[in-house]
């Protein structure tokens, strides 16, 4: 049976902690200084957009997360780091393997960073309109190492209205410690569910000056995350977050 794909709701708003000068500059907190905003990939087109209609059971469905800078400051060149974790709403968890909706492989079984080889999507690889036969996963942004010891490792959690999710059948994306679904911000101060705030997708990197190797300029549009899902789920939105919303928390630094 067909489905009608779409990213529901407004892109997501997150507070914004920006950096000034040099390396050692003061952070300054923005609210509402970030933006998340998540594309799906229509083939019939070729072009990213908030919707893609009559997708067809058993088809791969190409999604990422982009993310902007749209305060006011004049003087940033660069985003510092977004937490988040992407949810699919409305998914078939029952059943194993093809009889259940699901998410592509992560590259490297979701554990790498910026210094493992082959486990960080290239910007070359967040614009190719298909699958990604090497996997998926963040974008450029791998500071932040997902490891094992870590319990960060990229994966995949089913929820089917428990373990603190909202009513309904999810799947939801994040490091293998956060099992329960996070509790939004700032409604809650607890130290558990902040940390599993944090133990969620980071694409993070340091200053130029730190890791010029590394470093990606630039506030507007940046790919940061890319996944595809087979099956007749419909995407919904991100949430979880370190902020003023529930949704993320940006970081874009100056020049330094």
């Amino acid at each position: 049976m067909k489905m009608s794909i779409s990213v529901s709701g407004p892109a997501a708003c997150v507070a914004m902690v920006v950096c000034a000068g040099h390396a050692l500059a003061q952070t300054t907190f923005e609210p509402n200084g970030g933006q998340l905003r998540f594309e799906v990939l229509n083939p019939q087109t070729g072009t990213w957009g908030s919707t893609y209609p009559d997708a067809m059971s058993g088809e791969q469905v190409e999604f990422r997360v982009v993310a902007s800078y749209v305060g006011t400051r004049t003087d940033l060149f660069a985003m510092g780091e977004v937490l988040y974790q992407p949810t699919i709403s409305n998914v078939d968890n029952t059943g194993a393997g093809p009889s259940a909706d699901q998410i592509a492989p992560y590259r490297n079984g979701g554990n790498g960073g910026n210094s493992v080889a082959g486990s960080i999507i290239s910007y070359v690889e967040s614009n190719i309109m298909g699958p990604l036969p090497d996997g998926y996963g963040r974008v450029r942004f791998g500071g932040t190492a997902c490891t094992a010891t870590g319990s960060n490792t990229m994966t995949s959690f089913r929820h089917n209205s428990d373990n603190g999710s909202p009513a309904g059948s999810w799947i939801r994306l994040a490091g293998t410690f956060v099992s329960q679904w996070p509790q939004a911000l700032p409604g809650t101060t607890d130290a558990t569910n902040i940390n599993r705030i944090l133990r969620g997708i980071s694409s993070q990197q340091q200053s130029q000056s730190l890791a010029p190797a590394f470093h990606v300029a630039g506030t507007q549009n940046i790919v940061s995350f890319k996944t595809d899902t087979l099956g007749t789920a419909i995407f919904d939105n991100v949430m979880g977050g370190l902020g003023l919303t529930d949704e993320g928390v940006i970081d874009v630094r100056a020049l330094v």
